[in-house]
């Protein structure tokens, strides 16, 4: 439901468009990062295409998820959508930390909820909005590796520190490794050479022959020619970012429609990520006490681009060499054949990745008399994943004629939501708003990955023509999972100064035991709005003052679709000279398991003073997760080496504290 600020009384952080739009983020993740207390965002390779992690007042346990829920419009999404979303299109976002405020959303929301609402049109004449944002991103900084004299440096101290721990009769002669021009006191350079009794006359040879540098490395030495390979596998990546959207609204109808694209590069070689997204919202008064709307979202994602390896480009020799004489790409380029050119995979493999989602929301809203209203909510949503590689036999250890693998996936998801409000006001003073929710889910996926080695006559074609291998393997994976809840909340307001929230919700998921499927959790919040007091309304610094507590219960859902079972496994086995297929299984399955479950309360509270010059939140929190879900070790004696079980306790507790001022205030500006 929709409810104002001053009325709440569970900790809730609220980012508005207009701070989101001051940081120039090309995805949704970044333009969250740095925006509201107790929430983290956290990337960690720096790679366009991999999805930041949230965690909110961190972590709540061990093994099952620490995700935070995402709520786009109503309506709860995969957390590895959320790069689906462009901010362009976001109005605003809401950070619910607190038990209270998470209870609407149960289980689904033990870490968190994350509430992201998009744009409507705001004015009868259309508006057309159209953006661009371009950037660069670079690597900050790493630690220098050694200059190419340092490099040989370090070389002659390898080996010199090995010929130490020799026995004194298996050492080299002394200034054996130094460089010939750079001799010790009391060596010259006619009793170095006599360390060699084949001496060939080549000071610069020999000494770096003794250090066992390559030939290519010797002669690449000796014409004064390096590489920086760090040159060739970072890079300064273009970022950009582009949306035009249309909005606007009449008497009965309001709309928005967006269309951009996003095409990143990171800061090294060959990683990229495209992205194509589409969104229209609708709604519509069909009558008085009828509503209808829909809210949908296309993505295309997406890149055909394999990274350079920085690792090692790192180890590689400054004196290798990046190219053959003929100007091809050098496989190895010390010819060290354990150390390949960090492009040679970008140069002679193949990839092909391609991820579309649909998701969409279709709701109608009846307003009935004395203040009540049902609402239905329909989600379904949509995602295929196609992810294809081919490994070239131009590198070490891959099979004559290459290998190649297909990766095919799509899933599908439905959610209901049946929601009965009733919001009353008694005498102007009481004010009442009570909500009661059904809802049911269901998510499916399909799995399959085929692959295949030594194609004949070669491996030209690659993942194209996966049927001309020798090795054929399909693997294939469906899984299902089911939900419902059931929710009852009301809340309270006596003259808008004290508030009351308080609610229950029964959450059924197919993940547990048999024993166990269904977890009820309380919660309640108080709320006292000082500044609505007369002796605090003569405090004339005091603009807004609000203390509150909640305290609440939930659990945790993200277990995994099958943990609470034993699983069987499929081997090939050859008896009597006939092939057989053999079923096992490695793990004990656990009737028992229950929810974890989290104890969470909140003391907080909210200020404004002098005029809106200075606000601030604060707010203190202890959370308790009891009944961890973790593999308990058991006696090898049993055959198993563990069982799922519920055990042990985490305790977050912290301290959140926001202050905004308005330093400078120009009216009409």
């Amino acid at each position: 439901g929709v409810r104002k600020k001053g009325t709440i009384a569970g900790s809730v952080s609220t980012v508005k468009a207009e701070k989101m739009e001051d940081v120039p983020a090309p995805s949704f993740d970044q333009a969250l990062q740095g925006q509201a207390p107790g929430l983290m965002v956290l990337s960690e390779s720096g790679e366009p295409s991999k999805a930041a992690t949230f965690r909110i007042r961190g972590t709540n346990s061990i093994n099952s998820g620490k995700d935070p829920l995402f709520i786009l419009d109503g309506v709860a999404i995969s957390s590895s959508d959320f790069n689906t979303i462009s901010p362009n299109d976001i109005e605003s976002m809401d950070v619910l930390k607190d038990a209270s405020s998470t209870a609407v959303y149960g289980s689904k929301g033990s870490a968190g909820v994350i509430m992201i609402n998009t744009k409507r049109g705001k004015t009868e004449k259309p508006v057309i909005n159209l953006s661009a944002k371009v950037g660069v991103t670079t690597l900050l900084d790493i630690p220098d590796l050694p200059t190419p004299e340092q490099y040989i440096q370090r070389r002659a101290d390898y080996w010199k520190t090995l010929d130490y721990f020799k026995p004194s009769a298996n050492q080299k002669g002394v200034g054996y490794y130094d460089n010939p021009y750079n001799l010790p006191d009391g060596v010259d350079m006619d009793q170095w050479a006599s360390y060699d009794p084949s001496f060939s006359g080549d000071y610069v040879e020999t000494w770096l022959t003794r250090l066992q540098l390559s030939n290519v490395e010797i002669q690449n030495y000796k014409q004064g020619k390096v590489v920086d390979w760090r040159d060739h596998v970072y890079r300064s990546g273009l970022r950009q970012d582009y949306n035009m959207s249309i909005s606007g609204k009449s008497s009965r109808t309001n709309y928005y429609a967006s269309l951009g694209y996003t095409n990143n590069e990171g800061y090294k070689v060959g990683d990229s990520f495209q992205t194509v997204r589409a969104r229209v919202n609708l709604d519509t008064d069909i009558t008085k006490w009828l509503k209808v709307g829909l809210a949908a979202q296309f993505a295309d994602r997406g890149n055909k681009d394999i990274v350079a390896d920085t690792g090692n480009a790192d180890v590689m020799s400054p004196y290798a060499s990046m190219y053959e004489e003929d100007g091809s790409l050098k496989k190895y380029p010390t010819d060290d054949a354990r150390i390949v050119n960090p492009l040679l995979a970008g140069s002679v493999d193949k990839k092909f990745y391609k991820t579309q989602t649909l998701n969409s929301t279709i709701y109608g809203k009846l307003t009935l008399p004395y203040g009540f209203s049902w609402q239905t909510n329909f989600n379904v949503r949509y995602g295929w994943r196609k992810q294809y590689y081919y490994k070239s036999d131009d590198k070490p250890s891959i099979s004559k004629g290459g290998e190649a693998e297909r990766d095919e996936y799509s899933d599908y998801e439905w959610v209901v939501d049946n929601m009965l409000k009733w919001n009353y006001t008694i005498a102007d003073i009481h004010t009442i708003d009570a909500t009661f929710v059904y809802s049911a889910e269901k998510y499916q996926f399909w799995n399959t990955v085929a692959s295949n080695s030594g194609f004949v006559p070669s491996g030209v074609l690659g993942f194209h023509n996966l049927h001309a291998g020798i090795n054929p393997v399909i693997k294939t994976n469906d899984e299902v999972q089911t939900g419902n809840a059931l929710l009852g909340r009301l809340n309270y307001s006596l003259m808008d100064r004290y508030l009351l929230t308080a609610s229950v919700r029964r959450d059924g998921f197919s993940a547990f035991g048999i024993e166990n499927p269904y977890g009820t959790y309380p919660a309640f919040a108080l709320g006292w709005r000082m500044s609505e007091e007369s002796f605090i309304k003569n405090l004339k610094v005091v603009d807004n003052l609000k203390l509150r507590f909640s305290w609440g219960e939930n659990g945790n859902r993200d277990i995994g679709r099958y943990a609470a079972l034993s699983k069987l496994n499929v081997t090939d086995m050859i008896i009597d000279g006939k092939p057989v297929k053999g079923v096992w299984t490695d793990n004990l399955s656990n009737n028992k398991l229950k929810w974890e479950r989290t104890r969470a309360m909140n003391l907080g509270l909210d200020f404004g003073l002098f005029k809106g010059r200075l606000s601030g939140i604060l707010d203190l929190y202890y959370n308790k997760t009891s009944d961890l879900i973790v593999d308990r070790s058991l006696p090898t004696i049993v055959g198993y080496n563990s069982v799922i079980a519920n055990l042990g306790q985490v305790d977050n507790k912290g301290l959140e504290l926001t202050l905004t001022s308005v330093n400078l205030n120009i009216p009409k500006k």
